[in-house]
């Protein structure tokens, strides 16, 4: 059964009654991964699933690699994240979380457009730089009217440098240059309002140096990142709008950088669930509750859809279940004197 078939060294199968395949879905690998990364930081499965679904969609008609299918899933994911009804510090963690396992797919590639070789590396794939650059343009595109949840993203970006394989001076200079300079350029065009590019230039450049300082694989040189950031951020802005004066920003990222502790604006703790009436009900999951455990014959029981967010259970309807009591059994009868019918019910 196996004629004609080769390896990529040109040899034929040992076997001549059996042929084992392994097939590279990047899509699948990426929507499952990102479904369980979600899970594993205690985020509930509903919202776990609608950002693998998301993801799905998204990227469902891209060429099946990595270099085209992370950027466009994170566009998906993102979506479901920012119609899951959470608050802001769940929906922050959630967006972080993204990235991080989006870029974790990186990791020991010896190319994201090839399923050819198995190989692992300790290197980043040459089209590294290509990839980045595009989940950067959708990350300022997606963020672009909200300084809080670009500072998160430009975060979360530069922390997951190391765990995709790049090294302190590769993120020190080409990286950190990137995103800055692309995210300045998305933010400089989308917006004309010298407040908003103010708002979303200091976000971007505090997230940078959070990312930083974030960053525990290695020793990297937060000096040398806020002079990347500064002059790439100046360079990006002044090509777009040369009258637009960007040392609010820059002068931002001194304070950044001068700040002790890294700038956070996520709280990742886990997310409490709810109760109702001793049921357990998952943050980002729903139950439907009843006015009342049962009603009388013919009429209807009255429910809700009641949500967690965080050990807070919206709606007020108590009872889990609700049923509709059987009809009586009934009798007729007359009066003595025949003129009265009676019923009992």
């Amino acid at each position: 059964m196996n004629t004609g078939i080769q390896n990529l060294s040109a040899l034929s199968p040992a076997s001549s009654t059996s042929v084992t395949f392994n097939v590279k879905d990047a899509l699948s690998t990426v929507a499952n991964q990102l479904e369980s990364d979600l899970m594993k930081a205690d985020l509930s499965k509903d919202l776990a699933e609608a950002a693998k679904a998301g993801a799905r969609t998204a990227a469902g008609s891209e060429k099946n690699d990595l270099l085209n299918v992370i950027p466009t899933a994170f566009d998906g994911a993102f979506d479901a994240v920012a119609t899951a009804g959470l608050n802001e510090n769940l929906t922050q963690a959630a967006l972080s979380i993204i990235i991080e396992s989006l870029l974790s797919n990186v990791a020991g590639q010896a190319s994201l457009v090839s399923d050819h070789s198995a190989a692992r590396v300790a290197v980043l794939p040459p089209n590294f730089s290509s990839l980045l650059k595009s989940l950067t343009t959708r990350v300022a595109t997606k963020s672009a009217s909200s300084s809080t949840t670009l500072q998160t993203l430009a975060t979360a970006l530069v922390s997951s440098l190391p765990a995709a394989g790049a090294t302190a001076t590769e993120i020190e200079t080409i990286y950190v240059r990137s995103i800055v300079q692309t995210t300045t350029t998305v933010v400089m065009t989308t917006n004309t309002d010298k407040t908003a590019r103010d708002s979303l230039l200091v976000g971007l450049g505090a997230g940078v140096i959070a990312g930083a300082k974030r960053i525990t694989e290695m020793t990297v040189n937060v000096d040398m990142i806020q002079t990347t950031t500064t002059e790439s951020m100046t360079a990006a802005a002044n090509s777009s709008d040369e009258e637009y004066d960007v040392s609010t920003a820059t002068t931002a990222i001194v304070t950044a950088v001068n700040t002790e502790t890294p700038t956070s604006i996520v709280d990742e703790s886990a997310p409490a669930s709810c109760s109702l009436n001793g049921q357990t009900v998952a943050h980002g999951s729903t139950v439907t509750a009843y006015q009342a455990s049962s009603v009388a014959f013919g009429n209807t029981c009255t429910g809700e859809t009641r949500s967690c967010s965080d050990g807070n259970l919206s709606g007020s309807y108590d009872y889990t279940s609700c049923t509709v009591n059987p009809a009586s059994q009934s009798s007729s009868e007359y009066s003595a004197d025949g003129t009265t019918f009676k019923i009992t019910v």
